[in-house]
C-alpha cells in the first residue's frame, strides 16, 4: 500500500486520477486523521472545500495479479507478475530479444 499525505497552501476543490487496477473499496481517505466518504467521478477522487494547511492521506492498495503479454513481432506470449504498475517479475527474464527485425 502506498499513502499520499497532501496539505493544500490554499482553500481547494481536489480531483485525484485513481489508476484503472485500483480497487476503489480498498482505498482509505482521512481527513485530518478522520475516515471521510469519497466521491468518485471519471476515475477521479474528488474532495470538495479542503481549506489551507488541512492534511488529507489516501492509502491506495497495490494488488499483485498476473498477465500475459507478447511483443510485437513475436508468437510467443509471456508472463508478467505485477504490483500495481510496477513489474516484479516475467517468464523468460535473462533471455535478449530483439526489439526490431534484421533489415536484409
Amino acid at each position: 500500500m502506498d499513502c499520499i499525505t497532501i496539505v493544500p497552501k490554499r482553500n481547494v476543490n481536489l480531483s485525484v486520477r485513481i489508476p484503472p487496477w485500483c480497487d476503489y473499496d480498498a482505498i482509505v481517505i482521512t481527513v485530518e486523521g478522520d475516515k471521510t466518504p469519497m466521491v468518485f467521478r471519471d476515475n477521479y477522487l474528488w474532495l470538495n472545500n479542503l481549506y489551507s494547511g488541512t492534511k488529507v492521506q489516501i492509502t491506495l492498495p497495490h494488488p499483485r495479479f498476473l498477465t500475459q503479454e507478447r511483443a510485437l513481432g513475436y508468437e510467443n506470449t509471456y508472463r508478467v507478475q505485477w504490483r500495481g504498475n510496477t513489474v516484479l517479475a516475467m517468464s523468460g527474464s535473462g533471455q535478449w530479444m530483439a526489439l526490431y527485425p534484421k533489415l536484409d
